[in-house]
């Protein structure tokens, strides 16, 4: 199932999107009408898959986690952390 969403309305409900592509929902996001990037169901075992047969992929994940520490962002593992919730 292929669906549209645009940025605003993702913001809004990320947590419902995730669970459609955790369905197998494909969501293809939107801005000013036009497409600007794909959620796809992934697995665990697919992301080495996935890393290895793009290496830019890779460097698109650390540019993206350096830019959202630099913003004091924090993982979803140092927020599980601070809660005292084991991870997931």
């Amino acid at each position: 199932m292929l669906r549209f969403i645009n940025i605003h309305e993702l913001h809004a409900r990320t947590p419902q999107a995730i669970h459609q592509v955790e369905r197998g929902a494909k969501i293809v996001i939107t801005k000013r009408g036009k497409p600007k990037a794909l959620l796809l169901p992934l697995s665990e075992d697919e992301i080495e898959d996935l890393v290895l047969a793009s290496p830019s992929f890779l460097k698109s994940i650390k540019a993206a986690d350096r830019e959202g520490r630099r913003k004091g962002w924090r993982s979803l593992a140092e927020v599980r952390k601070e809660l005292g919730l084991r991870d997931g």
